[in-house]
């Protein structure tokens, strides 16, 4: 019986031993779990190697954990993805974290991996975890057999409105994964719900072109968008398939972050007006602090040589136009600096059917022509001493011409004679003498008799 109690007590002592070592083990086990790893990750707000602070997950993998884009070594990959078309696609520093964040396990062949079981590149017991915006969005990668990300799907939309983004299979900048090559939003925005991308072939690998697609299933391209190859990698022109609400269907921009907005103003434009005629468009602004657009020169050719019209504008915040100058017929034309912006002078080169070559309008529409009536206007050479003229007109429904005053100078002085008008149809001008007579009637037809003098 002692041999049986002795037996059986170290038959218990071994019971709490492997009992022990299996709760052990166990533990062990949970807590180089992948999922308690996610679970237990300290979200903290770093900053990056550009004093930029970032959302990251504790890690000792030596790259990022989010694919990014190469190029400018100051910018994320969100940017690349900014609701608005016309945003560049800046490039991303391997030092900075991506909206686009996921890292590879390069010890398994397993194809899809949710958030909770992704694992870094070279730390395998630290799992992945979203940036700030993507919490709660469920993430799902998929894995190329190398082990680098494939693609990333989320059930929700991103900051970007991105719910995919598929990558190249390779190790960019040995941060463990490739850069983006196509990407999907969850809605359509400005006729674009995906997009591909290509890149420089160059050391640098910045981005080269986006292309816009219509649709997921069926995609038609809606516009192709190219970027400067420079360190700021910013937009530099647009062109779409289809004209939008300006009739455009191309835009150049300058290189620069204008206003903060991320690109350029347009240095260039065309505009389809036919299947076979289209106009092209040149910018130029102001050098100064407001950098408004100071003139607008319109083509007939992709060349930007043969000139067909330049406008000018105020420097003011209205920006309405100042100037037009046709270059086929030498035309200058002025307007008034107000809301309506009607017609306000008119100089030729060379002397229309009446022999003026300058013209002044009154601010308004009469009679909705889209100006006003004469109330200046000017000869190339003096008519009977006459070089100049001025309007006035009643002031009824009729608003009928009422003088004409004729002066000796092409800057309306110097008066010589005024002419008078009745207030009817007949169109018959009077002159007077200084007792007020009638001293002359010229006729704007002939009479019965055939005069009009």
């Amino acid at each position: 019986m002692k041999g049986f109690n002795r037996s059986k007590g170290s038959l218990k002592s071994w019971i709490w031993i492997a009992s022990f070592i299996g709760i052990f083990a166990m533990a062990a086990f949970i807590f180089e779990s992948p999922l308690v790893m996610a679970i237990g990750t300290d979200y903290t707000t770093n900053m990056s190697s550009n004093n930029t602070p970032v959302i990251s997950a504790l890690s000792t993998s030596s790259s990022t954990n989010a694919p990014a884009q190469s190029g400018s070594s100051n910018t994320t990959i969100s940017s690349l993805m900014g609701d608005s078309p016309l945003s560049p696609a800046n490039s991303s520093s391997s030092n900075s974290i991506a909206s686009t964040g996921a890292s590879t396990n390069t010890s398994t062949g397993i194809s899809t991996k949710n958030d909770a079981q992704a694992t870094s590149q070279n730390n395998l017991n630290v799992a992945l975890v979203s940036q700030a915006p993507e919490i709660g969005l469920t993430p799902v990668y998929d894995y190329y057999a190398d082990g680098r990300i494939q693609s990333k799907t989320l059930s929700s939309p991103d900051g970007n409105g991105m719910i995919y983004y598929h990558y190249l299979d390779e190790n960019w900048n040995s941060q463990g994964y490739g850069r983006i090559d196509r990407s999907r939003r969850q809605a359509v925005f400005n006729g674009e719900i995906s997009y591909t991308y290509i890149y420089y072939q160059d050391a640098t690998g910045r981005l080269k072109t986006k292309t816009a697609l219509s649709d997921a299933a069926l995609p038609m391209v809606v516009a192709v968008y190219s970027y400067f190859n420079n360190p700021s990698n910013r937009i530099m022109s647009k062109t779409l398939t289809a004209p939008d609400a300006s009739g455009m269907v191309y835009y150049r921009y300058l290189d620069e972050n204008w206003n903060s907005q991320g690109y350029g103003r347009a240095d260039q434009s065309y505009r389809r007006m036919t299947s076979r005629v289209t106009v092209y468009y040149a910018y130029a602004y102001n050098q100064d602090v407001t950098g408004r657009l100071l003139t607008l020169k319109i083509y007939s050719d992709v060349s930007f040589t043969t000139l067909m019209q330049t406008c000018n504008y105020y420097n003011d915040a209205y920006g309405r136009i100042y100037s037009k100058v046709d270059a086929l017929t030498g035309i200058t034309s002025t307007y008034y600096n107000n809301p309506t912006n009607y017609l306000s002078s008119k100089t030729l080169v060379t002397p229309d059917s009446s022999g003026m070559i300058f013209y002044r309008y009154l601010d308004e529409n009469w009679n909705y022509q889209g100006s006003g009536r004469i109330y200046q206007c000017r000869r190339s050479i003096p008519s009977n001493g006459e070089l100049s003229y001025t309007y006035t007109y009643y002031q009824d429904a009729t608003g009928r011409l009422r003088t004409r005053i004729a002066y000796a100078t092409a800057y309306f002085t110097s008066p010589l004679q005024t002419y008078f008008y009745n207030n009817d149809t007949s169109g018959t001008a009077y002159t007077h003498y200084s007792d007020g007579l009638i001293a002359t009637a010229i006729l704007s037809a002939p009479d019965s008799s055939g005069m009009i003098y």
